[in-house]
């Protein structure tokens, strides 16, 4: 009978599983007292993207450069770059180092003198929030490469991983919104080169999100406020779940 209360997981059990150990590996590896005192919720309004830009390389630099504060890597060789006109991803950073799949990061840490750039594509500028959240999973991936950190359930899930890193550095809400990208009704409507290309589905991302602000004691209406629409019941859903698991059946069952 009392089944009858117990709120539903929006994800699997092993998705979440699996989610939950990398917040765990993320807060081991990645600075979990920068995470606990400093990282902050990062939402897709002016006040956190401040600036006045002329041009798509101008708000691609800009937005990069927030994302970059925002990670506390300001001491990093980066720098923004175009890709080719044909281009829609990120090229794969384990592909600069074939050896990397074999079970280890051990080198793929960089020279140095060596710049790391980070791409870039004009489309992608009429997205903003969408750049933004591309910026802050490629940050993540590097941060996975000079840590030499693999993560759980190993490379197979880089980029998957890249992302929750991604969430646990402040930016859910940024991933969320720009976690699919409905195509419309005609091949002219889609434009792939302005949309973040993501690992994750929406609920996946979500439910990380209510575990970053479960975590940081953040209201749901803080995080909610500038979601999608029909991500909102979802992140209250996953908000409430993560709460009563957290609390022993005998607490939930008396509260």
């Amino acid at each position: 009978m009392f089944g009858l209360f117990t709120p539903k997981p929006i994800i699997s059990e092993a998705s979440a599983n699996w989610i939950e150990a990398c917040f765990a590996w993320s807060n081991e590896h990645f600075d979990g007292q920068r995470f606990l005192h400093n990282t902050r919720l990062i939402q897709p309004i002016n006040q956190d993207f401040p600036g006045r830009v002329d041009s798509p390389t101008a708000m691609a630099e800009t937005v990069l450069n927030h994302v970059i504060n925002y990670s506390g890597v300001n001491h990093w060789p980066l720098r923004l770059a175009h890709l080719t006109s044909d281009a829609i991803n990120q090229p794969p950073l384990l592909a600069l180092n074939p050896n990397s799949r074999s079970g280890d990061l051990t080198s793929t840490q960089w020279a140095p003198n060596e710049i790391l750039p980070i791409y870039f594509h004009p489309e992608q500028c009429k997205k903003p929030g969408d750049l933004a959240a591309t910026f802050a999973t490629v940050l993540a991936q590097h941060m996975m490469m000079q840590a030499r950190q693999t993560p759980p359930g190993g490379l197979e899930f880089f980029s998957n991983a890249a992302e929750v890193l991604a969430v646990f550095m402040g930016f859910g809400v940024l991933l969320a919104n720009s976690a699919y990208n409905f195509r419309g009704s005609c091949a002219k409507c889609y434009n792939p080169m302005a949309n973040r290309q993501a690992e994750l589905s929406e609920a996946e991302v979500v439910y990380a999100l209510a575990l970053f602000i479960h975590t940081k004691n953040i209201p749901l209406k803080q995080a909610s406020i500038h979601l999608k629409p029909h991500l909102k019941s979802l992140l209250k859903k996953a908000h409430r779940y993560i709460a009563w698991q957290k609390v022993s059946p005998s607490t939930a069952v008396t509260n």
